[in-house]
Parts: structure tokens; C-alpha cells; sequence
């Protein structure tokens, strides 16, 4: 099952509180301008993020196909460690993996690799500054870390988890 979860469940995990709008409406935090307003993404900033570099160069070529290449320019798609002490208005934190071949195919026994690793999931959770969308899988996520697990709880008791697999 794939799932995103949004930005305010890693807020208050993370105790990363933060009140300012795209928009410059209440809680502060200047607004986007008019002229960058009419630019792609609002104005926004926007990344992905991702631990693994192989999965960064698939995402750039789909991101080119999907909305072509001057506007695939704009969104910056990175490793997470290459990115590290950066933000972003907006940001994607992919923590999808392949299975390893001894998985069965089911992504249970391999674990989930780099993502397990805290100090890469700070790191990819604390980039955006306004929104953030954590695009995995709940269950490998939830047996694979103690802290994913918690991420993916709160997601839901929110009400800001959204099964992906249920939206088909």
C-alpha cells in the first residue's frame, strides 16, 4: 500500500512548528508576489528529496517526461545528504524502496535501508518550509523504525494520511 502522509504530521512529530503562508495571509511570513504568483507552482519552491541516487535520477527523467523540461528545471530533485542545510517552500520526501531480491517480492525481510537511518529521515522531514508530503510504504515503513511508525500514527490519527492505494 502506498501512502503520503502531509506536512502537519511532521510538524508536530518534530516539534517543527511553522505559521507562515504561501499565500502571506494570517501567521505572517511575506507573501508571494503577484509577479511570481503568475510564475509555475505559485511562486513556490518546490523539491523532492530522496536517500537513494538512483531513485533521484529516475525521478528527474519522469518529472521531465511528465511536465517537460523547462518546467522540471524549477523543482529540484535531490539526495537527501546533497541537500542537507536547505529549504524549500514545498517539498516530496520519497521514502519508497525497492525490495531486495531476498524479499520474496513482498518487502518484508530487507528492511528499508537508508531511510531507517534518523538522522537522514531529520534531515528530509525539516526541509520545507510550508509543506511537506511523505510518499511511502505505511507498512514497511511502520515495521522497519520505531520513529517512521510514529510518523505514520500520527499521519492517521490527523486525518492527514492519505492511502493511495484506496484513492484508485
Amino acid at each position: 500500500r502506498s501512502t503520503l502522509a502531509s506536512s502537519s504530521a511532521a510538524s508536530d512529530v518534530y516539534k517543527r512548528q511553522d505559521a507562515r503562508r504561501l499565500d502571506g495571509g494570517a501567521g505572517g511570513g511575506g507573501g508571494v508576489s503577484a509577479a511570481a504568483s503568475a510564475a509555475p507552482f505559485g511562486g513556490a519552491t518546490v523539491a523532492i528529496l530522496s536517500p537513494y541516487a538512483a531513485q533521484v535520477r529516475q525521478l528527474r527523467a519522469e518529472l521531465e517526461r511528465a511536465i517537460g523540461p523547462e518546467a522540471a528545471r524549477l523543482v529540484e530533485v535531490k539526495t537527501i545528504d546533497a541537500f542537507q542545510g536547505r529549504e524549500k517552500d514545498v517539498v516530496v520526501f520519497s521514502a519508497t524502496r525497492a525490495p531486495h531480491a531476498d524479499d520474496e517480492g513482498d518487502g518484508r525481510s530487507g528492511g528499508i535501508g537508508f531511510v531507517s537511518d534518523v538522522r537522514r529521515m531529520n534531515v528530509g522531514l525539516t526541509r520545507a518550509r510550508h509543506a511537506m508530503w511523505v510518499v511511502g510504504h505505511a507498512d514497511c515503513l511502520e515495521r522497519g523504525s520505531a520513529d517512521w511508525a510514529a510518523l505514520v500514527r500520527d499521519a492517521r490519527q490527523r486525518g492527514v494520511f492519505l492511502d493511495a492505494a484506496a484513492a484508485d
